[in-house]
């Protein structure tokens, strides 16, 4: 079964900011799907990615080189 989760509670999920996590799906950088004008997360595919370690902003990554 899939657990749906909102922006605001897929943000607080990752703790990060709304802002943030928004940007990062209309860059397609975070598993998210538009349901309509509405970003919706799936909490199992965020946990894959978190698990993968794609959290990792781009500047981050170039940082830890």
């Amino acid at each position: 079964m899939t657990n749906w989760l909102t922006l605001e509670e897929a943000a607080k999920y990752l703790k990060m900011g709304r802002s943030t996590l928004y940007s990062l799906a209309r860059k397609r950088t975070v598993p998210a799907h538009k349901m309509g004008r509405k970003w919706r997360f799936d909490s199992g595919e965020l946990d894959e990615w978190l698990k993968a370690g794609k959290l990792a902003l781009p500047e981050e990554k170039k940082r830890s080189k």
